[in-house]
């Protein structure tokens, strides 16, 4: 199985790569179809971070504006999928995901609360396989492969309360993956991390095998936005050595799309601040550096899971507080000076 697929730049198309596969694929055993998470700011530079995450077998949205919090899952037995669109509708919450490139997703929260946004691909996805099948897909575990891809957004849209209309904007993730195989969250040892600025985006994920020590996949992208598209396989990830670190160093060499070619270096550090109920880790950057010369304001997210060497988990990447936040993940962020 290849530990990487990041020499393919192929934007995804509607249907063949955004629809959801395991309505015709029953082999698969799970599917992020898609997660979307974003970091965006209304006109008065109040934060507005969401999740929307739509599971083969459930759904729910998690949401931060300002100082104020919402989350809930949706009734997944009454979804529907016809044309391009999924949609509950029955209850509150309920959402309306169109997979129609761009993409959009209405969340209703109640009858006089919703958000609405659009989700357009800022540049090549890190791809983990177009197709399903094992012998192509990228290992999560020994035992689990994945496809699909984590495809970087730029994010618009609206939030309306009791009729009043608040513009929101930033950038996201979207992440479409499908697992083949058993998946045991006590065996998934991986390192996960996006992030944004107004020229350069990138993601990268590395997941090792707890019993060998082995690693399974590194796989990385940098894009410098409208030029370009590097591969960043070659990372180091470095931090505090802790099972939830609160300080992590990326860095390494990026290369043309043969994987052979170094075309620059890119390298960032994060520094622990503070922390809420919804978002456990807000991060700010302490060194964001390299040959590609990014501009110092940004922003990540990042996921963690640490195993113990042999097996066994060692802390989860969340504390669960709602059923909602089941699949809850960091929220680290680097933007100079200007925190959450």
């Amino acid at each position: 199985m290849p530990s990487s697929h990041s020499e393919i730049v192929d934007m995804p198309v509607f249907p063949d790569d955004t629809e959801p596969k395991n309505f015709s694929h029953p082999e698969i055993n799970s599917e992020w179809m898609p997660w979307i998470g974003a970091i965006c700011y209304d006109p008065q530079n109040k934060v507005f971070i969401f999740v929307v995450s739509l599971q083969k077998s459930s759904g729910y949205y998690n949401l931060k504006y300002d100082i104020r919090l919402w989350s809930g899952s949706f009734n997944w037995a009454t979804k529907q999928y016809n044309a391009g669109i999924l949609t509950t509708n029955t209850g509150y919450p309920r959402v309306r995901m169109d997979y129609h490139v761009p993409h959009t997703v209405r969340v209703d929260i109640d009858a006089n609360t919703f958000f609405e946004a659009t989700l357009t691909f800022r540049g090549p996805p890190l791809w983990y396989s177009k197709i399903i099948d094992k012998a192509d897909m990228v290992p999560l575990t020994h035992n689990a492969v994945i496809g699909g891809y984590d495809a970087p957004l730029s994010v618009t849209g609206t939030f309306t309360e009791n009729a009043t209309p608040t513009n929101f904007s930033g950038y996201g993730i979207c992440e479409h993956v499908w697992l083949l195989g058993i998946f045991e969250g006590a065996i998934t040892d991986r390192r996960w991390l996006w992030w944004h600025n107004s020229a350069y985006c990138g993601i990268i994920l590395r997941t090792v095998d707890p019993i060998s020590g082995l690693i399974l996949a590194r796989t990385g992208r940098v894009s410098h936005v409208g030029v370009e598209a590097f591969t960043f396989d070659d990372f180091v990830w470095e931090d505090d050595g802790s099972p939830y670190p609160r300080k992590i160093v990326l860095g390494g060499p990026i290369k043309d799309l043969t994987r052979q070619i170094i075309k620059g270096s890119f390298n960032i550090a994060t520094d622990p601040l503070t922390s809420t109920a919804m978002f456990q880790a807000i991060w700010r950057v302490a060194q964001f550096s390299g040959s590609i010369n990014p501009a110092l304001s940004g922003e990540c997210w990042s996921e963690v899971q640490k195993v113990a060497p042999g097996g066994g988990l060692q802390k989860l990447r969340f504390k669960r507080r709602t059923p909602a936040m089941s699949e809850g993940r960091f929220y680290p962020r680097f933007l100079g000076d200007r925190y959450l």
